[in-house]
């Protein structure tokens, strides 16, 4: 049925939205991490955002229909850490330099502050199709 059909994308976009506030809270809290090993440093992380389809076959044709958002959290290989010369620091490499994740804090605001807007609009969504839905059945209740 059309209503939990649009129930069900509603509630997916929220789940996204989650996700993406999750990751930038995972990338602010590792924003002052360190290490001396360019392989261990955090790496910050996005989330990669998509429509996810139920794919099945008609008699004539073969019919996609959304069936939400789908999202995944991806790391950001290309970021490279931030080297800082600190040889007290207990993290401090040979020569001396200490490794930091590529954070940018103002990204990671905005990013959160979009996913809010996004998970209060799927709220919204879900919360107007829940009561079409509940009308249309107090209307066949007569």
């Amino acid at each position: 049925m059309e209503f939990f059909r649009s129930m069900n994308i509603s509630a997916t976009g929220i789940e996204a939205s989650r996700l993406r506030m999750e990751t930038a809270s995972l990338n602010l809290a590792n924003a002052e991490s360190s290490s001396a090993d360019p392989n261990t440093v955090f790496r910050p992380k996005r989330v990669k955002l998509g429509e996810a389809f139920d794919e099945f076959q008609n008699q004539f044709r073969e019919i996609a229909r959304s069936s939400g958002v789908e999202a995944e959290v991806l790391d950001q290989p290309d970021s490279e850490p931030i080297a800082i010369h600190d040889p007290t620091h207990p993290d401090a490499n040979a020569e001396g330099m200490v490794l930091y994740p590529n954070v940018d804090m103002t990204t990671e605001m905005a990013e959160m502050m979009a996913a809010r807007r996004a998970y209060e609009a799927g709220l919204a969504a879900y919360t107007q199709s829940k009561e079409i839905f509940l009308s249309t059945l107090e209307i066949v209740r007569g």
